[in-house]
């Protein structure tokens, strides 16, 4: 493996998700259909395959492309064998797209993968935001384009700090049911540090719409 960053291509990726990829890429069930549309090379092709054309998986097969394919019937979805697979491949930074635009609940699945994972690397992006796990330390979040906000959630108990930012935190606590969290910025070009001196967080970063 030479490139240390993977693109995953949902089944939601579209045209305007396309400039965001970076390194290999790996198309799961639908998101080949893209990849073969532009004439993205493909390192591997993960799936049931159930949402995917006929006619684009049998393309697939003629150009050679790596082929993972699983029953329909199974205890993981398709994006986190997905994630499975790239992880496993020793990926330091995994780019998740077309995440978003479908059903609530496999989105929110996908959301609570990142706390499942718990991959520093691995995140969601859409060309508004991008969302990714940050656990236990300090982390320095940095301004920029096009992102102009950020928000940060857990899903369990958190103690944290900020500093630099428009909203500053001290010792504070949040839970699942916080969401004065929401909004913040940054004070000036320089990063905002954060740390987070128990529990896990969500970093939501994203443009102002």
């Amino acid at each position: 493996m030479k490139n240390k960053t993977v693109s995953i291509l949902l089944s939601k990726t579209e045209g305007a998700d396309l400039p965001l990829i970076q390194g290999d890429v790996v198309g799961v069930d639908r998101g080949c259909a893209i990849a073969l549309k532009h004439n993205i090379p493909l390192v591997v092709a993960i799936g049931d395959f159930d949402s995917l054309d006929p006619v684009d998986l049998q393309m697939l097969k003629n150009r050679g492309v790596a082929l993972l394919t699983f029953p329909v019937n199974k205890d993981k979805s398709d994006a986190e064998l997905a994630f499975d697979w790239a992880i496993q491949q020793g990926y330091e930074t995994i780019i998740v797209l077309g995440f978003s635009g479908g059903r609530l609940d496999h989105q929110q699945a996908l959301i609570q993968a990142l706390f499942n994972y718990k991959h520093l690397g691995l995140r969601l992006q859409t060309p508004e935001q991008t969302l990714q796990f940050l656990s236990k330390g300090t982390h320095f979040i940095k301004k920029e384009k096009p992102f102009e906000v950020f928000s940060l959630f857990t899903f369990s108990q958190a103690l944290v700090s900020l500093k630099g930012a428009i909203y500053p935190l001290q010792n504070t606590k949040i839970d699942v049911r916080s969401i004065y969290t929401l909004s913040n910025g940054w004070v000036n070009q320089d990063p905002v540090e954060l740390t987070l001196h128990t529990g896990e967080i969500l970093l939501f970063r994203s443009r102002l719409f």
